[in-house]
């Protein structure tokens, strides 16, 4: 049996910065997050920058 999500994690991912949110099923932003892209750094530097956003909501 499937559990229901209480929450879901947004990612928007724009070309100076990523940003990242924590929301409830009814809406409420439960957390925000943003760091810079590093785009110019290349693409695998941009994935370690989603993965530490990520990191970051869920502590």
């Amino acid at each position: 049996m499937t559990k229901s999500l209480k929450c879901a994690i947004g990612v928007d991912l724009g070309g100076t910065n990523i940003k990242f949110g924590i929301v409830s099923r009814e809406g409420e932003i439960l957390k925000k997050v943003s760091l810079s892209s590093k785009a110019e750094s290349g693409p695998d530097k941009v994935i370690k920058q989603i993965k530490t956003g990520i990191k970051e909501l869920l502590e």
